[in-house]
């Protein structure tokens, strides 16, 4: 992943980071990538699919309604709003 893309996807989260940085994230960008090919290359043809990776049974805490924030209580705290909602910036053309 080139500097420039890397930048890219940096601003499009409205993050800064030092050059030094964000050198460092495109060869991690780059490793990361080049692990997922290599997953996507394993053959798991043979393998039986698995819904949990953990045996153990996992018990589920009871639902309870509570009262959620209001619109303004919500949006309070944002940036930018517009009409009451979160104003979100275009990034794609």
């Amino acid at each position: 992943m080139k500097h420039e893309e890397v930048a890219h996807i940096a601003e499009i989260a409205m993050l800064k980071f030092s050059e030094d940085t964000l050198e460092g994230f495109a060869d991690v960008f780059i490793e990361t990538m080049e692990f997922m090919d290599r997953i996507k290359n394993v053959d798991t043809k043979d393998t039986e699919g698995v819904f949990h990776v953990v045996e153990k049974d996992m018990p589920l805490r009871e639902d309870t309604i509570v009262e959620g924030l209001s619109q303004k209580d919500a949006t309070k705290n944002t940036k930018s709003e517009k009409y009451g909602y979160f104003e979100i910036l275009p990034f794609v053309e």
